[in-house]
C-alpha cells in the first residue's frame, strides 16, 4: 500500500502524485471519483472507456460493427489485471 501526503492548494486542488497516476493508469482528462466512507474519502479512477462505451452502444439499439481485437485491447488497457482469452 502506497501512502503519500500532498498539500491542498489555495483553489482546493490536489495533484495526484505521478507514481499513483502511473499505478492506476490515470491520464490527463480522465475523471476521478471522490466517495465518502467511514474511514475518510476514497479517490478512484472513474470506470469508463471500453466497457462504458460498449454498454452505451449496446443500449442504443443501433446496428454497428465492432473490431473485437481493438475492443479487447482497449479493455485490457483499461483493466490491466484482467486478461481476456
Amino acid at each position: 500500500m502506497v501512502e503519500m501526503i500532498m498539500t491542498v492548494g489555495p483553489k482546493g486542488q490536489v495533484v495526484i502524485p505521478k507514481p499513483i497516476r502511473d499505478m492506476y493508469g490515470i491520464a490527463p482528462s480522465d475523471k476521478v471519483v471522490f466517495k465518502e466512507e467511514k474511514e475518510g474519502i476514497i479517490v478512484s479512477k472513474q470506470k469508463s472507456g471500453a466497457v462504458e462505451a460498449f454498454k452505451r452502444i449496446a443500449l442504443s439499439g443501433k446496428n454497428i460493427s465492432i473490431d473485437i481485437k481493438k475492443l479487447k485491447k482497449r479493455f485490457e488497457n483499461e483493466y490491466p489485471k484482467v486478461k481476456l482469452s
